[in-house]
């Protein structure tokens, strides 16, 4: 079982030399939760969870919420392989 949280803070910044434009700050949460064993492992990812307006370049928005899903299957390789095939 996996659960995890993050944010980051990005303040406000300047575009140009002469700091009359600038781009306002913000906040980004993500969260995921995944379950899993040896075998397989199912995750859900929510990226800027509460859907927040932001830019990082000059007009240029950043898409708002994303939700994103894994599923891995995982393939172990047959310890004797080797000495099979010689």
């Amino acid at each position: 079982f996996r659960l995890f949280y993050s944010f980051r803070f990005q303040d406000l910044y300047y575009t140009d030399p002469e700091h009359f434009s600038f781009i306002k700050g913000h906040w980004l949460h993500n969260a995921g939760i995944g379950i899993g064993n040896s075998r397989y492992r199912f995750e859900v990812y929510v990226k800027n969870l509460f859907n927040q307006y932001y830019q990082l370049t000059p007009s240029y928005p950043m898409p708002g919420r994303e939700i994103r899903w894994k599923i891995s299957l995982i393939l172990k390789k047959n310890k004797y392989y080797e000495k099979q095939n010689l």
